[in-house]
């Protein structure tokens, strides 16, 4: 971050299998630094409890730093108040596809439900390129998320 002389961090992408608490904890100074900077990251319940993980920490992580959750899906990103409501969201897969930010987003109505869309595609498009081309997330799409959430200010109030 310093080394690159970065003035503006607007989103972050994390895709580390399980270990994103780790992640977190080692990116808390550049949260505090930017604290607009929206988070995204699968979530998959299972998946940390079979690697000895506490699901529900990761999502205490950002809670506890006043950030929202939002489950990320086709139509538009929906709140998540609480674990209970992200598991409504589990399905057969397993797992969401969260975005946290300290700004809440705006709730869908006809003016700003094609931006919500947008940016939900965008951040879903983009996670489906990194998987499969197994891309660092800063490599594969920095620019195209910042520029998702650049072309849709109305979405954070």
């Amino acid at each position: 971050m310093d080394t690159r002389n970065l003035r503006n961090i607007s989103f972050i992408k994390i895709d580390v299998q399980g270990y994103e608490l780790a992640v977190c904890e080692g990116m808390k100074e550049t949260l505090e630094k930017f604290p607009e900077t929206c988070v995204c990251f699968e979530h998959s319940p299972d998946a940390l409890v079979e690697l000895g993980f506490e699901p529900g920490k990761v999502l205490d992580f950002f809670r506890s730093r006043g950030y929202r959750l939002h489950v990320l899906t086709r139509e538009f990103p929906q709140v998540a108040q609480d674990d209970e409501s992200i598991k409504r969201f589990l399905h057969d897969a397993g797992y969401v596809d969260l975005l946290c930010s300290e700004r809440a987003l705006a709730q869908k109505n006809r003016r700003h439900a094609h931006e919500l869309e947008a940016l939900s595609n965008a951040a879903l498009e983009q996670k489906r390129a990194i998987d499969h081309l197994h891309l660092c997330p800063l490599q594969a799409g920095y620019l195209n998320h910042n520029a998702a959430l650049d072309t849709c200010p109305a979405l954070l109030d």
